[in-house]
């Protein structure tokens, strides 16, 4: 499967990132595709239009994607 993950914190030291590389290293042992989500730069909601090209990553990779793993701890 062709598993999107995703995190949240912009933080340096972020433990859901962290978490986040080790869930798909885990992920691509048991066979599965896997594409981890860089949020810096993503703009806020409403915040830019939809041609922004963060936005358009997030879209492609989304459509790309079976599935999802979000790890945000520190923002929902």
């Amino acid at each position: 499967p062709r598993v999107l993950m995703l995190y949240g914190s912009l933080r340096e030291r972020s433990y859901s990132r962290f978490l986040t590389f080790e869930a798909a290293r885990l992920l691509e042992e048991f066979g599965a595709e896997v594409r981890i989500f860089d949020p810096r730069g993503l703009p806020l909601p409403d915040a830019e239009s939809a041609t922004h090209p963060k936005v358009q990553e997030l879209r492609d990779l989304s459509l790309w994607s079976e599935a999802q793993v979000w790890c945000s701890p520190e923002r929902h």
